[in-house]
C-alpha cells in the first residue's frame, strides 16, 4: 500500500502551493549555471546529474511534502517519480519546468 500522492501543477498552481505551505522544500534538480542564472524564491539547489543525487535524496523525510522542478520538466518529473517510489508522502512538480514561470507575475531569484 503506497499512499505517496504525486500532483504536477502548472505555473501558477505551483506558485500557490509553495506560497501557502512557506516550510515545504523545494527542490530545484538542475545544475549549476542554470540554478545561478535563476531560481525560484527560496529552493534549495540539488542538482539530480550529480552522483550523490539518490543518496541525498534518501536521507530526507518521508512525511515531509516537498516540491521539485527543473528547467523543462522532464528531469524534475523523473526526480518526482523516485521520490514517489521511495515513499515520499506528497510531491508537487512543477509542469514544463521554470519555461512557463513568467506566467506567475514572479521574478526567478539570483544567488
Amino acid at each position: 500500500f503506497n499512499d505517496t500522492i504525486l500532483v504536477s501543477l502548472g505555473a501558477k498552481d505551483f506558485a500557490a502551493v509553495i506560497k501557502l505551505k512557506p516550510n515545504m522544500p523545494i527542490l530545484d534538480v538542475r545544475g549549476d549555471d542554470e540554478y545561478n542564472a535563476g531560481h525560484i524564491w527560496r529552493s534549495v539547489h540539488m542538482d539530480a546529474s550529480d552522483k550523490n543525487f539518490d543518496y541525498r535524496i534518501a536521507s530526507f523525510g518521508r512525511q515531509q511534502e516537498y516540491a521539485v522542478y527543473c528547467q523543462s520538466g522532464s528531469v524534475s518529473f523523473r526526480v518526482a517519480e523516485k521520490m514517489k517510489q521511495m515513499g515520499f508522502k506528497r510531491i508537487y512538480h512543477l509542469q514544463k519546468g521554470l519555461l512557463n514561470w513568467g506566467e506567475t507575475g514572479q521574478a526567478l531569484q539570483l544567488k
